[in-house]
């Protein structure tokens, strides 16, 4: 008797877990990847009835909330032998999805704009807040262009596009914007203090908005290499004319060889500069023995030669 009722218990056991096991259960956090969600998608279920479309799935990167009252009605509707626990019992799916970035998005326009004949180098902004797209994970994530306008005058543009590229059910929209013309202007590659010597190595190239250029900007290379600096210049910012100067051979002060030269005769003597000279300057130096004071045009490192008569003439001309 004793046997009996132990393989009666098991068998009761057994009976129990083999419905607990094969008891319906709703799928609460759900990805599909297609258009239509299926029973299979919200239910444990096998077989024909779980491939049974019920609904559209949510547009690609978005979710859908289904409640107790929808999921009971769903599966009564089809068959499927499930009842909610309670009210709050919900279920949420979301389609799968792959973005399109803005930068994706830009450069995509910056192609299409170049082919309109857009500049070669531009920036773009656009008007409202361009946000990235999302597109099915089973669908490619391209761009097409179903309208475009540019204005070279204003550079202005308005550009309709559609993800994924000519699908007749494409995400489409519409973005506005403005280009801004791009310019390539030599910069430091470090910050250099005053009197410094700008060498090749300290240049590098930087893109600037042709809008940002003042009248003053630098812009080429051989404008300012073998330059010095007359005040502290600022890595990867324009350089100005007003900021860099011919570097000084002769400083204020300094003992400087001074030549006069005439067709006659050559003579050398010593001084002292006055003030501070670059190359091809002017300046008044002093002549140690004579005490005289006289102009003198800076020709190498410390050294100057004595104005002619009729270099005098013409610079007090000017």
């Amino acid at each position: 008797m004793k046997t009996k009722t132990t393989i009666l218990s098991i068998g009761l056991l057994f009976i129990s877990y083999f419905a607990q096991a094969t008891e319906v259960a709703l799928k609460t956090s759900i990805i599909v990847e297609d258009k239509f969600i299926t029973i299979g998608d919200l239910f444990n279920v096998t077989g024909k009835n779980s491939t049974k479309r019920i609904a559209l799935s949510p547009r690609p990167g978005q979710f859908a909330t289904y409640d107790a009252r929808w999921l009971y009605h769903i599966a009564r509707k089809n068959g499927v032998d499930w009842k909610p626990f309670n009210l709050n019992t919900r279920a949420i799916v979301e389609r799968a999805s792959q973005q399109i970035s803005v930068e994706q998005i830009h450069d995509f326009l910056k192609l299409e704009l170049r082919n309109k004949g857009a500049p070669e180098a531009f920036e773009l902004t656009t008007s409202g807040r361009l946000r990235q797209i999302h597109v099915a994970a089973n669908q490619p994530a391209t761009l097409s262009v179903e309208y475009l306008s540019y204005e070279p005058t204003t550079n202005r543009f308005i550009a309709s596009l559609a993800a994924p590229a000519r699908d007749p059910e494409a995400l489409r929209f519409r973005v506005a914007g403005k280009l801004h013309k791009l310019i390539e202007i030599p910069v430091l590659d470090r910050n250099l203090t005053r009197g410094q010597l700008i060498r090749p190595e300290h240049i590098e190239l930087f893109s600037i908005r042709e809008s940002k250029i003042s009248r003053d900007t630098i812009l080429t290379q051989e404008e300012i290499i073998g330059m010095a600096t007359k005040r502290v210049i600022r890595a990867s910012a324009p350089i100005r004319t007003s900021q860099i100067m011919r570097p000084l051979l002769v400083e204020r002060g300094d003992l400087v060889t001074i030549k006069l030269t005439t067709p006659f005769m050559r003579l050398t003597t010593q001084g002292k500069s006055l003030v501070s000279g670059s190359h091809g300057e002017t300046i008044q130096v002093k002549n140690i023995q004579s005490k005289q004071v006289v102009e003198a045009k800076v020709i190498g490192k410390n050294e100057v030669v004595v104005l002619t008569f009729r270099e005098q003439i013409l610079r007090e001309g000017r």
